[in-house]
């Protein structure tokens, strides 16, 4: 028996007692079990364990410190397991210490948001799925590297931007969401109504009023038609809704169509009325003067 192990076992047990060594738990493990009278008192049976401390070298506590209070290894930041022999979410196992992935823990976010850290829990995970043994798999090392969702890269996936027609959304509905990455930040095109024509991480444009794209992703708006117009961000343009109204191609409003004219039936244009004739009232239409009345081509009334 070696002298650490009994640290926990006071000095003097006495005279009449019996000491023995043996698995007593089951864990694998040599236990202390101290029978007799102690310093002369009744009968005793005492019982005393290693805890996961013992011996306080390796293997044990690797990466941690024993309380031996406890008989508990405490492991540093970033390590977990009884013997704190691995290394937990988010770190890989570099030499002799556990690293944190890129962006762990700060504002910016694990791999910046944009991609999967290649830790070793991820690791021993991936193991764990192409082991076709019952044996369950307690060590494997990941890179640390971060793998980046397009079109991102680098370390940590600062690098990269946007193509045209996308935009950088926070919070982002991606295949890749789990419970260790639920909040991205991914390439998503722009939104109808919207574009991009330049690459980079910036948020789309409005199409401007007289303008519309009814498509997503897309580099520019397309102008509406003469007849149409539309606010701005329109997806589509509507026709002008007011008889005697018109719009050239491209154009943001609808304008009345001025006195004698009446509007064409697609409010692409207006048509002058003719001698003898006068536009309605809703200025849809020519009709002809009262009788003993004349209109000058171009007049409102007669």
């Amino acid at each position: 028996m070696r002298p650490e192990m009994l640290k926990e076992v006071p000095e003097n047990l006495g005279t009449q007692t019996k000491p023995t060594v043996i698995d007593w738990d089951g864990d694998g493990y040599l236990d202390l079990i101290v029978t007799g009278r102690l310093h002369g008192d009744i009968n005793h049976f005492n019982y005393y364990t290693l805890g996961a401390c013992y011996p306080q070298s390796q293997p044990y506590c690797k990466l941690g410190s024993c309380n031996h209070k406890t008989a508990q290894c405490e492991c540093y930041s970033g390590v977990e397991g009884s013997e704190c022999s691995r290394c937990s979410q988010f770190h890989f196992k570099d030499l002799e210490t556990c690293k944190a992935c890129p962006g762990y823990n700060t504002l910016e976010g694990t791999c910046s948001r944009r991609g999967v850290c290649e830790d070793d829990a991820d690791a021993r995970s991936s193991s764990q799925e192409s082991n076709k043994s019952k044996y369950q798999v307690l060590t494997s090392f990941g890179s640390g590297q971060c793998k980046c969702l397009a079109p991102f890269h680098g370390d940590g996936c600062h690098e990269g931007e946007c193509p045209s027609g996308q935009f950088l959304q926070a919070n982002a509905e991606v295949p890749n969401i789990s419970d260790w990455y639920r909040n991205w930040d991914a390439c998503m095109p722009c939104e109808s109504g919207r574009y991009k024509i330049f690459v980079g991480n910036a948020p789309c444009e409005l199409c401007e009023a007289g303008r519309y794209q009814q498509f997503m992703g897309q580099t520019d708006c397309l102008a509406c038609p003469a007849g149409r117009s539309s606010q701005p961000g329109a997806a589509e343009c509507y026709v002008c809704p007011y008889a005697g109204t018109h719009s050239s191609p491209g154009s943001a409003t609808c304008d009345p169509c001025p006195d004698g004219f009446v509007a064409s039936e697609n409010h692409s244009t207006c048509v002058r009325c003719g001698h003898g004739s006068r536009p309605n009232t809703n200025r849809t239409e020519c009709i002809r003067c009262d009788e003993g009345y004349i209109a000058v081509a171009g007049s409102h009334s007669a």
